[in-house]
C-alpha cells in the first residue's frame, strides 16, 4: 500500500488507533514582531496510541487567548480513531485536499501519525518520508526584542548558555531602529556569526528601488540575511536578489502553503529558502518542494513556529534529513519547561558546537512520561 501523494510502500501495521489524548500547553513569554505582540499562546500535545506505540505531535494554534477550546481545533483527529495508522493518514490528505482542515492541523496530524508508523514499523520517520541527510546542522537562535538593551542582555545570556553559529534577529519594518538593532548585535558576535534578520514584511509599500536601498544599508549595519522584507511579487523577489546579490534574500511567506508554491516559486527569488512549520501544509507537498527548490541548487532552512516541545524534534529531524544550512525550530525552556519536565528520551540533541544532531530510532524517536504530563497540562481531553 502507498499513501496518496507518496511513491513510498510499506506493509503498515493493521493494528488501529485506539487514543488520543490532547494537552493544553499555556506559554507566558511575549514574543515582539513587526504586526504585533503575543503576550501568551496556546499550544497543544498530541499522542496517539496504537499496538502498544504512541506518536507525539505539537502545535501552536492559538494566541492571547486563554479560552481557546483545543480540542474543538482538535476535532478532526476524532475521526481517525478506530483507523489504522495508513487509513488515517489517507483521511487526512482528503481532508486537507478538500480545505475541511487547514495547513497546521494536518501537519499536526501528519507529525504525530508518521512517528507512530515508524514506531509500529520499526522505521525512522526520514526514511519513511524519503529524506536522506544525516549530517548535523546549524541551531538557529533567535532575539525578539525591539529594545536594543533588552536585546543585548538576552544575547550575553545565550551566549552564557551555548555556543552557536547562526542568529536570528526580529526587524521591524523601521529603518531607523533596524539598524540600531543590528549594529548592536553585530557588535557582540563573531564575524563569521552568520547573523538573519526578519521584519515580516515590515517594509510593505515600499518601492523595488527604495527596498534595493533599505536592504542595502541593512547588509552594510552588519546583515548576512533578510526574510521577507516586503510583501513583492514572484518577479520583484527575483529582481531585488539580483540587485542585491552580497546579502541572501530569504523567501518565508511566498512558500505558504507548499501546493500554492509548487506552481509559483522561481528560481533566484532568494539564495536561501525558508519552511514555516505549520504553514507548509501537507508534508508530500513540502517533499516535492524540497525537490523543486533542491533541484535548482538552491539552499533551505527550516523555520520555527515558536514551538516548545514535541515539534522541536520533529522539525530537527526534517532539517536534517533535508541538509538544510540551519534549523530554527529549537527547544525554549526558558520560556516553558514542562516539556523538559516529562521528556524521557529524544533522538536530537544540540551539541557544544551550536549543531544540531540526530542518531535515527524508530519513527522521530521521543518517548514523554504521559502521566506526568497530564498533571502538569493546563486543560486535557481525549478521543
Amino acid at each position: 500500500m502507498a499513501l496518496a501523494g507518496s511513491a513510498i510502500h510499506f506493509s503498515f501495521s493493521e493494528s488501529v488507533i485506539e487514543e488520543i489524548n490532547l494537552y493544553l500547553i499555556q506559554v507566558d513569554a511575549k514574543r515582539d514582531f513587526s504586526h504585533g505582540s503575543w503576550k501568551t499562546r496556546q499550544h497543544v500535545f498530541m499522542s496517539v496510541h496504537s499496538g502498544g506505540k504512541i506518536g507525539w505531535a505539537e502545535a501552536n494554534p492559538s494566541h492571547n487567548n486563554a479560552n481557546f477550546d483545543f480540542k474543538k481545533w482538535a476535532s478532526f483527529m476524532e475521526m481517525c480513531k478506530g483507523e489504522t495508522v495508513a487509513d488515517a493518514l489517507l483521511r487526512l490528505e482528503k481532508l486537507y485536499a478538500e480545505d475541511s482542515i487547514k495547513r497546521g492541523q494536518i501537519e499536526f496530524g501528519q507529525m504525530a501519525l508518521y512517528d507512530l508508523l515508524g514506531k509500529l514499523e520499526n522505521k525512522s520517520g526520514l526514511e519513511i518520508l524519503g529524506y536522506f541527510g544525516r549530517s548535523p546542522v546549524n541551531a538557529l537562535y533567535t532575539i525578539l526584542d525591539k529594545d536594543v538593551e533588552k536585546a543585548i542582555l538576552k544575547l550575553k545570556d545565550l551566549q552564557k548558555a551555548t555556543k552557536f553559529n547562526a542568529l536570528k534577529i526580529k526587524l521591524f519594518g523601521k529603518l531607523e531602529l533596524d539598524e540600531k538593532l543590528i549594529k548592536a548585535v553585530r557588535d557582540e558576535i563573531p564575524n563569521n556569526c552568520y547573523l538573519l534578520g526578519d521584519p515580516n514584511r515590515g517594509y510593505k509599500g515600499e518601492t523595488i528601488p527604495s527596498l534595493i536601498s533599505i536592504v542595502t544599508k541593512l547588509k552594510e549595519a552588519g546583515l548576512d540575511g533578510l526574510e521577507d522584507p516586503s510583501e513583492m511579487t514572484e518577479e520583484e523577489w527575483v529582481q531585488l536578489q539580483q540587485a542585491v546579490p552580497a546579502i541572501d534574500l530569504v523567501p518565508d511567506h511566498p512558500l505558504r502553503p507548499a501546493k500554492k508554491a509548487l506552481h509559483s516559486y522561481k528560481k533566484g527569488m532568494g539564495n536561501l529558502y525558508n519552511f514555516h512549520p505549520e504553514t507548509m501544509g501537507d508534508c508530500n507537498d513540502l517533499k516535492k518542494l524540497f525537490l523543486q527548490i533542491r533541484k535548482d541548487d538552491q539552499k533551505i532552512m527550516v523555520g520555527d513556529d515558536s514551538f516548545v516541545g514535541p515539534a522541536c524534534n520533529f522539525w530537527q529531524h526534517i532539517a536534517i534529513g533535508m541538509n538544510a544550512e540551519c534549523c530554527e525550530a529549537i527547544e525554549k525552556p526558558n520560556e516553558n519547561d514542562i516539556f523538559q519536565k516529562v521528556l524521557e528520551h529524544k533522538p536530537t540533541k544540540v551539541d557544544r558546537n551550536g549543531k544540531v544532531s540526530l542518531v535515527p530510532e524508530a519513527g522521530f524517536g521521543m518517548f514523554i512520561n504521559e502521566k506526568k504530563l497530564k498533571g502538569l497540562a493546563q486543560g486535557y481531553a481525549s478521543f
